[in-house]
């Protein structure tokens, strides 16, 4: 049977943002981090929007309207 993770590393989805031309996050867990399947899944899609804005302030493009 498996370890049940330990609590104070359970963090949730990442929350990270793109700034001056890179992906940052701030304060990830030293540890191993535990988070849902669903958690995973918002976690990768900030990471690409992140990307995304990043890219963009790198090649000198603001955030598409809409």
């Amino acid at each position: 049977m498996a370890d049940a993770p330990d609590e104070k590393n359970f963090s949730g989805p990442l929350n990270p943002v793109g700034r001056e031309g890179q992906v940052e996050v701030k304060d990830p867990p030293e540890a191993a981090m535990h988070m849902s399947a669903e958690e995973a899944d918002l976690s990768g899609i900030r990471l690409l929007d992140a990307a995304d804005e990043a890219r963009r302030q790198r090649h000198g493009r603001g955030k598409p309207k809409g």
